[in-house]
């Protein structure tokens, strides 16, 4: 199908919640499969045990699995997932995700991965200006998975920008290593700038990357248990973030190569960790140019930590004020220049 322009509805699944029958009278709002040149727009989608579905139908269909030109926007999403895949060209702008799902089974706010059971990619994607309000959580939750945005999968060219998340559970943004059996894992030029995320109690990171080919810039994160950065087994730039109030590190890099510029910590590592660190594999990085800043003296890390890395780092140029168990704790072979 082609050529589909839904709008100014509510489309409400009456679900009910009954512990004998989980999945209660209400399932999914809107599945749309195989359409192309789709547009959502002004729809309230409410009540949904299960989600709001943009994907191909069929499982296995050896990369062939594609859609193109799908928009959705403006639209509201009360406590019910939207799930995307196998699309080239998307763009999902200004809509608002509100609560957490009511499903068990399906906590994420928006959800990339879906393209990994239809041998599909998504293809040219953008995620801006959206707000993404209190994901907690289901109470009756039966896996451990993300409660705000639930990353990518077999995702090529995407960008996140100007989007808030207020409170949101475990991780904002998300890109995985993960995969379903038998499928392989590709994501190339992801970009993650200029969003907002508040964190509250239960809010355990930030971003968390685990593959290559990423920027993440300008973003500002506060109140998170930390890291609010964190890169594990991937490749990534880490420029101009404002990064405040963190319990546990504010930038964690392990087995990766990266290059940290321009960002400024503010009363990071409170109670843990330290606050930029660099460990396991982690080797041939830059830390350049980056501002430190710490008030209280309960708790003393340093500021900069590399010696559990493999060395060969440049650190250069950055400025650690304020209370510091040590500023600089360098591997061996790193070029360290000109910090204060």
């Amino acid at each position: 199908v082609r050529n589909v322009y839904i709008h100014d509805l509510t489309l409400d699944a009456k679900y009910q919640y009954d512990p004998n029958n989980p999945k209660g009278n209400g399932n999914s709002t809107l599945w749309a499969y195989y359409v192309s040149d789709l547009m959502l727009e002004r729809i309230e989608h409410k009540n949904a045990y299960w989600r709001t579905m943009i994907t191909p139908g069929s499982v296995g269909c050896g990369g062939q699995c594609i859609q193109e030109n799908v928009i959705i926007r403006n639209n509201i999403f009360w406590g019910i997932p939207l799930t995307v895949g196998g699309i080239r060209n998307l763009a999902i702008e200004n809509n608002i995700f509100y609560g957490a799902s009511v499903a068990p089974d399906h906590n994420s706010m928006l959800d990339f991965s879906y393209g990994e059971y239809q041998d599909s990619y998504i293809y040219n994607a953008i995620v801006k200006g959206n707000i993404f309000y209190r994901s907690h959580r289901h109470p009756y939750s039966r896996v451990e998975w993300l409660a705000a945005v639930a990353g990518f999968i077999r995702v090529v060219g995407a960008t996140w920008i100007g989007n808030t998340f207020i409170d949101p559970d475990r991780i904002a943004i998300h890109i995985q290593d993960v995969t379903a059996p038998n499928t392989t894992l590709d994501v190339r030029g992801v970009e993650i700038i200029g969003n907002t995320i508040i964190g509250e109690s239960k809010t355990e990171k930030g971003i968390v990357v685990n593959q290559k080919n990423v920027i993440i810039k300008g973003n500002y994160i506060e109140n998170v248990y930390g890291p609010a950065i964190d890169v594990n087994k991937g490749e990534a730039v880490i420029e101009g973030n404002y990064i405040v109030n963190t319990s546990s590190a504010g930038i964690w890099v392990s087995d990766a190569r990266v290059s940290i510029i321009g960002n400024v910590l503010k009363e990071c590592a409170m109670s843990r960790d330290k606050c930029i660190v660099l460990d396991g594999t982690s080797a041939y990085c830059t830390i350049i140019g980056n501002k430190l800043y710490r008030s209280v003296t309960t708790y003393l890390p340093n500021a900069i930590n590399t010696p559990a890395s493999n060395g060969y780092n440049v650190v250069m140029g950055n400025v650690a004020e304020g209370q510091w168990g040590t500023k600089y704790d360098t591997h061996s072979t790193d070029v360290v220049i000109g910090n204060i």
